[in-house]
Parts: C-alpha cells; structure tokens; sequence
C-alpha cells in the first residue's frame, strides 16, 4: 500500500515497502525533458543530470564510485522527453548509505569550468556514437511531433551544449529542484524510519516552488489526427519501415492501450511477430513503442526488411490491423494473465515497481497505485471496447507511414494503395 510523506520543506516522499525483499529502490523524479525546453535549451535537462552527478562527486573528492562499489550499490539516471529519473538499488543493509549519497542531488553545483568541460565532451561523445540526427525515429519525430518540442531530441545539439555554461546549469538545477517538480518514490526493504531519514536527509535544504506547474500535457501538432496516411521517405542503402499512429490517451482506460499494445507486440502469441516473422519470415524482430502524455500519444513500431519484401510485408501488416477491426476473438486470454494472474509479481521485483508506482500512477497518472484496483481495470477490458478501439485507431487519419530506403514514387504508390484497405474495412 502505498505512503505519502510531505517533508518541512514541500517535497514529497511515497513509499510502497516489501519487507519480504533483500533489497531497496530509491528514486527521484524530475518534471524535465526536451517535452518542457524550448530550441535555445534543448538538451538542458540531459546535460543537468550528468552534471549533478559529477558535482557529487566533486563535492565527496572523486570519492563517489569507491563509496558505491564498496556498498554494492548501483546508482543510475535516464533522461526522458517528459522527466528525468535518479535512481539507487542496493542490499537493505546499505540504505541509509545510500540516503546519505543521494540527497547530494540537491547540493549547489559547484563544479569549476573545467570539470563542466569534461562532462559536456562525454555528452558530445554521446551524442555522436548515438548517431541518432540519422535514425527513422528521429526522422519520424520531425513528422509526427512537427512544429513542437516533441520533434527535438532529449540530448539537443553539440553546437548548443557549448552555450550552456555553469550560470545556465545552476539555474536549471534551481527550476527542475523545485518541491512541485519532484518527488521521491521508495520500494523493497523499507521501514518508517528510513522514510523519516531520508525526510531529514532533505530538510535542510532550502527549495523554491517552480513559477510553472508541469502537466505532462503535450503539444498537439497541426496535423495530429488529420494525417491522411502521410508516408514518407528518408533516402539510405537500408529498408526500414516505421507505421506511428496518433493516440488520444484520454479515449480508453490505460489498461485497454497496454492490453492492445500487448496483443500486437509483447505476449509469446503477440500478432505482429507471428505475422511478419514466425509465419511469413519477412523479418527477425521489430521494435515497437507507446509514447505516451496525459491528453495524447503516439503507438508505432518499425522493422527492417529486405528491399524486395517490402510490399509484402506492409500487406501483412494491414491486413493483421484490418482483422483487428473487424473483431477480436480470444486474444485478451493471453494478454490479461500477466496483469491479472501475475499481478502481485511485481512486487518481487523493487526497480520495476517503483517505476510502474510513480512514472504510471504520478508522471502519467493513468493508472491507479493500487494492486487490486489495478487489476480490476484490466479485468474490465472487454474484446468489444478493444475492437471498438481498434476501428478508431487503426485509421489513415491517424497514420504516418516513415520509411528508409531508396526513394521511389510507385513504390510509394503501391504503398499508398495498400494502406487505403485501413478506411475500407472495420
């Protein structure tokens, strides 16, 4: 069951504990991301979260990673379009260790010039081994999120990263530190005095409120559900070939988006691996995605395949979405076990809980922070409102087809004609 504390200084700490664990999560969540910066900051956030770290380590002498080694503790941070997430995992034993190490997050940045330098070039380094400015998703992302921050990358431009110095930093660290921007989430081996530490841990450091309230609401771009099955081209030696579908988040429960999700990429019986792979061996695996905010999303997969495959496989696909239209028959039985039979599995596992607890129930808010409500909303799913879902879904209106490869206009005809069967059926 899930506990909330609001320290003296505004922050709030929610804990779900397991005391049958060995081990403990701790986590803090950040409003940020390319979601909330404009062009001349993007990238900010990105560059934010390695620069804390770094002046942790500063501030302990280099000391940072033998501290943590000699407590096997893991500490990790990911950088997402809409928050960033700080996390530390370890053995029970080590917690208040680790605490004592992680509340260092809201120290001042006090890294000299030289220390930022180094860890902006790490930031170049990743950027360019990333490659990603050539990628089909972010060549897709310039058409599905045009004209809004969705369309930039989480690590912004090298070009940019170089304008950002300490005074830049120190006031991002002051706006993203803020008590309405964050909060931390706590699961594993985890008793009442270890919340009340990390409460006094924090205390005594003197945050702001944030002059904005962060929504998790994007933007909607011009074209958003008036896509008309838009396809487009990226010229390469390789074939790749991505569908990306507008979502409205608010249409259905989030129960109803992950069991369809499910159904089509992530059960052993999932559609689209049985019909491109396993049953016409177009292709080896796929990779599919969600992107969700609080009002839209996005759902899409991509693939590689050969050249002279290509119509076939983007048939195979429309034909599997124009079945789903027409009706389910008993797919959610091999979708609902994992949420319904295996619900409580979760709570084994302190990382993966904490993610789903507070990026699910407090970043999304779609989903309650309750096991049991929880599986009642996947009980409610019904193969009606799935199909019902899929003929709203599974339209051109709400289709960008992004390809690369070579650059044909028949091919795209063809392809055009294939996908039109979407409006035809369901």
């Amino acid at each position: 069951m899930e506990q909330r504390k609001v320290t003296r200084n505004g922050i709030e700490i929610f804990c779900d504990s397991g005391e049958h664990l060995h081990s403990f999560c701790l986590s803090l969540y950040l409003r940020a991301g390319s979601l909330y910066e404009g062009e001349e900051e993007n990238g900010i956030s990105h560059f934010l979260e390695h620069i804390v770290i770094r002046n942790i380590n500063w501030l302990m002498d280099g000391g940072l990673y033998p501290y943590l080694d000699r407590r096997g503790l893991m500490f990790n941070a990911c950088t997402y379009k809409e928050f960033i997430q700080f996390e530390i995992t370890g053995a029970k034993k080590h917690l208040r260790e680790a605490i004592a190490v992680f509340t260092k997050l809201f120290e001042p940045i006090v890294l000299p010039a030289a220390e930022i330098d180094i860890e902006r070039r790490r930031i170049k380094a990743e950027i360019r081994e990333d490659d990603e400015r050539s990628s089909l998703e972010f060549f897709t992302g310039g058409i599905v999120w045009e004209g809004t921050s969705l369309a930039q990358t989480i690590t912004g431009k090298s070009t940019r990263l170089d304008r950002m110095g300490k005074k830049h930093l120190q006031q991002a660290h002051r706006e993203l530190f803020s008590t309405n921007n964050l909060f931390f989430y706590m699961t594993g081996c985890v008793e009442e005095e270890d919340i009340e530490f990390l409460s006094r841990s924090v205390e005594s450091f003197e945050l702001n409120e944030g002059k904005k309230v962060r929504r998790n609401l994007a933007p909607v771009p011009e074209r958003f559900f008036r896509r008309n099955g838009q396809i487009a081209v990226k010229q390469s030696k390789d074939t790749l070939v991505r569908f990306s579908f507008d979502l409205d988040t608010n249409r259905c429960s989030q129960a109803a988006y992950m069991l369809l999700y499910d159904i089509l990429f992530d059960c052993e019986n999932a559609k689209v691996h049985q019909a491109l792979s396993e049953q016409s061996g177009c292709i080896y695996s796929f990779d599919p995605g969600m992107e969700q905010y609080s009002n839209i999303g996005n759902l899409y997969f991509q693939y590689e395949v050969q050249p002279s495959r290509l119509l076939e496989s983007v048939e195979i696909v429309v034909e599997l979405l124009c079945g789903l239209k027409q009706g389910l028959g008993d797919e959610l039985d091999y979708v609902k076990p994992v949420y319904i039979d295996n619900g409580e599995l979760i709570l084994d596992h302190a990382s993966n809980l904490n993610w789903a607890q507070a990026y699910e129930g407090h970043i999304l808010g779609k989903t309650s922070t309750r096991l049991d409500e929880r599986k009642k909303a996947y009980e409610r799913v019904t193969a009606e409102e799935l199909t019902g879902l899929c003929r709203e879904v599974f339209r051109l209106d709400n289709l960008v087809v992004t390809m690369k490869g070579k650059k044909s206009k028949r091919t795209e005809q063809k392809i055009r004609s294939l996908l039109e069967k979407l409006d035809q059926e369901g």
